[in-house]
């Protein structure tokens, strides 16, 4: 059993068409296969590995889920996200947009890049995210933010010696 993220289009809705529903469980037979061929409902543990298929804009959901049964898991090396398929999942409920601020304040190192490279946030949303980098010496994080999220060209250049500006 695994408590993590699921993410949806706006609505619930499924890659596939499928309306999902708070508080209901699905199950599914056959071999569970996790993968973009697979089968059974894909999950992830870290919500920023959702948001690989989900959030190139503002308008997602993301659920706080519980798989269960059969599961396969699958890391893919070259995108570095992780993702399960369980026989069985159960959606808890729909995170806010809020807590899904909250989350990506609190990530570092790589986490924090996957969140904020695949995270589509508002100019609020990103002056929280500058004062939080600020207030917690994460100047370098700033970069990606400049990078992701405001679209600035030439952010990462290097300096002579080889290391990043």
């Amino acid at each position: 059993m695994l408590v993590g993220y699921k993410s949806f289009n706006k609505g619930l809705i499924n890659n596939y068409g499928k309306v999902f529903e708070v508080g209901k469980v699905y199950s599914t037979t056959g071999p569970i296969i996790a993968g973009n061929n697979g089968n059974g409902f894909h999950m992830c543990e870290n919500m920023e590995d959702t948001f690989r298929y989900f959030c190139e804009e503002e308008c997602f959901d993301v659920c706080l889920a519980r798989g269960s049964g059969l599961f396969d898991y699958k890391y893919d090396e070259y995108y570095d996200y992780e993702k399960y398929a369980f026989q069985t999942i159960e959606i808890l409920r729909v995170l806010t947009r809020e807590e899904i601020i909250k989350y990506g304040l609190n990530l570092t190192n790589n986490r924090f890049k996957k969140y904020i490279s695949t995270t589509k946030l508002n100019g609020d949303e990103i002056e929280r995210f500058e004062k939080k980098l600020m207030e917690t010496n994460r100047e370098f994080d700033l970069q990606y933010l400049d990078y992701y999220q405001k679209v600035k060209e030439n952010v990462f250049v290097k300096k002579k010696g080889g290391n990043y500006e």
